[in-house]
């Protein structure tokens, strides 16, 4: 594996229990030098800024003589109205619907702040689980390569109201959020997929040169939110092979802002956008719809066996059940597979779904998460986990 200025692989790896009769799993855990460690602390200030919001709105309308009865009262609204946004919008997502249908109503409690509210955190609630949310959590401390966020410039806070310590406390609490631990390992886990990508790619054209073979690596890729990591990935792996052939297929639903997206990502990593085909589809783990990735593939005139690589990082989160297993399955075509999924994060899955009102997700232990990949490869395909810096995401790499 490739190490880098960004990111530094623990080497101790950590033997998952499986029967003998299986080819073991190994599971390693990075160390991300970049992002903050202080899980607990921030975790902490989380559930002081929760309690002590109603307090403070208690005490402040207190101060222009607000009965102390009416004063809870607002505060008691102001708190429980994002919860009941939450629990309402997953009521009309529905159990078998995209979770992505819920509703996306202002927060008080997140982007809402200050009356004036932050630009940048509600990208993130508005679009949550689609890639302009990850979009804004990636970019913006510009961590790689200076990029930043898609029409967030870097003096937005500045113009938000004519009182700059008001701004200034916006952008305060902004950079808070996004710098919240399971925001810190979505930027690590970007950083990881993007070593993970380079090293496969690195080792499918050395394998290509002994063998001969002048065929162009494919890679098929399932959901945009991988896209940056994929761009930097052949950004890093172009710079040493040039003249290197590859394609990229790409199936996105959410393809309007990914595409587009994607075209500034090429331009600025200085990637050439014809390698990349996209195909706007969304795919279904349910056989009667005729869906599955490999049908969309084959539809648009791609033979799925001849992918080299299978890349898709999110979007099993929101695959409940056994829709996980099937999901997994319907990526594999028996070469290189580069997923992952989400684990629990204890303080701030509730805040997550009820105040930012985040879709739900299916937050599986790394030993479920095991025992489901044995089950949808089977015994003998060789898998390898490494885990987040707080353990928050499992990136499993198959061959």
């Amino acid at each position: 594996m490739f190490i880098t200025n960004e990111a530094v692989f623990l080497e101790e790896l950590q033997r998952v229990s499986l029967p003998k009769k299986e080819t073991e799993i190994k599971v390693s855990v990075m160390v991300d030098q970049v992002e903050s460690k202080s899980r607990l602390k921030y975790q902490l200030t989380e559930l002081a800024i929760y309690i002590g919001w109603p307090v403070s709105i208690v005490l402040i309308l207190g101060l222009f003589g607000v009965p102390a009865y009416f004063a809870g009262a607002i505060a008691g609204v102001a708190f429980v109205s994002p919860l009941v946004k939450g629990f309402i919008g997953k009521a009309k997502a529905g159990k078998d619907k995209d979770p992505r249908l819920m509703i996306r109503s202002s927060s008080f409690w997140y982007d809402g702040f200050m009356f004036v509210g932050s630009p940048a955190l509600r990208q993130i609630r508005k679009y949550g689980a689609l890639s302009r949310s990850l979009d804004m959590i990636y970019n913006y401390f510009e961590r790689f390569n200076g990029l930043r966020p898609d029409g967030l410039e870097r003096d937005w806070y500045k113009s938000l109201s004519r009182f700059k310590t008001i701004n200034w406390m916006v952008k305060a609490w902004t950079t808070f959020w996004i710098g919240m631990p399971i925001a810190q390992d979505v930027r690590s886990r970007l950083a990881l997929v993007a070593e993970l990508i380079e090293e496969k790619l690195e080792k499918i054209y050395n394998q290509k040169i002994i063998s001969g073979d002048n065929s162009p690596i494919k890679i098929a890729m399932l959901a945009g939110g991988t896209k940056q990591d994929l761009i930097m990935a052949l950004h890093r792996f172009f710079t040493r092979h040039p003249d290197a052939k590859v394609e990229v297929v790409g199936v996105e639903p959410d393809s309007e802002f990914t595409r587009k997206r994607g075209e500034a990502l090429m331009k600025y990593f200085g990637v050439s956008k014809k390698i990349f085909t996209d195909i706007a589809e969304k795919v279904s783990t349910d056989p009667q719809k005729n869906r599955s990735l490999a049908q969309i593939l084959e539809k648009n005139g791609h033979s799925f066996k001849e992918f080299d690589m299978v890349i898709c990082i999110g979007l099993g989160d929101y695959m409940f059940g056994h829709k996980l297993e099937k999901f997994v399955r319907m990526l594999d075509n028996g070469k290189t597979i580069i997923t992952a999924n989400i684990s629990d994060n204890f303080v701030e899955r509730f805040f997550l779904h009820r105040l930012i009102q985040w879709p739900s997700m299916q937050y599986l232990p790394i030993s479920s998460y095991t025992k489901t990949l044995r089950k949808a490869l089977g015994d003998n395909r060789q898998i390898k986990i490494i885990r987040t810096p707080h353990k928050i995401f499992h990136v499993a790499v198959v061959d």
